[in-house]
């Protein structure tokens, strides 16, 4: 490809969103990008990874602010506001090193303004998932339930809030892939063709 595409994934959990950009970064050669970006903010921000893990992807506490925008450093600004802003500050710099592969804390709406980005959700049918979180996290199925709509339910939140668009939405995206019989790989292929075809117009 001659143009260096940034690649971002929101997903839903136990879709496989992760392996897919994993897999994307593998045979494309780039970085990866996923708590990764929570070592990198603490280096940055001088915030403790235990406090970004704590306010990832989860919304903030206090939801009554509109002008989020404002430094991260001030004191007014609840601490998941910080949290994300620092987040914002270092996705931006990841993306001026050149192509990579981001998934989630609304890397898409960061890079919104960037002409370069792929944004790809991913998503599977619910009994997918669940035997998904079943395999990898060994729980129950009644466990892996509960997990999976607590997590839509956050990301939702923690999505809509910040990006003031709709998360799981396709006008929210560039492509929508369900991988209930996708493989990793099969999913990581189809952006890659999109991500060609989309270099050739």
């Amino acid at each position: 490809m001659d143009k260096k595409y940034i690649f971002t994934i929101g997903r839903q959990f136990g879709s496989g969103g992760i392996a897919v950009g994993k897999e994307l970064s593998s045979k494309l050669g780039i970085p990866f990008y996923d708590s990764e970006i929570l070592t990198r903010v603490a280096q940055e921000s001088g915030f403790c990874e235990e406090v970004l893990k704590s306010h990832d992807e989860k919304p903030a506490q206090s939801m009554f602010y509109s002008s989020w925008s404002s430094p991260f450093h001030s004191a007014e600004l609840p601490l998941g506001l910080k949290v994300f802003l620092a987040q914002f500050n270092v996705i931006k710099k990841i993306a001026s090193e050149g192509p990579c592969v981001i998934v989630g804390r609304c890397a898409d709406y960061v890079l919104k303004d960037y002409d370069n980005v792929v944004k790809t959700f991913i998503y599977a049918s619910a009994e997918t998932r669940v035997k998904n979180i079943v395999d990898r996290l060994n729980v129950t199925e009644k466990q892996a339930r509960s997990m999976m709509h607590k997590a839509d339910k956050t990301r939702t939140a923690y999505y809509n809030y910040f990006t003031e668009k709709e998360w799981g939405k396709p006008e929210s995206y560039d492509m929508m892939i369900d991988t209930t019989q996708l493989t990793p790989q099969g999913a990581a292929g189809i952006i890659i063709a999109y991500s060609i075809a989309r270099n050739s117009n």
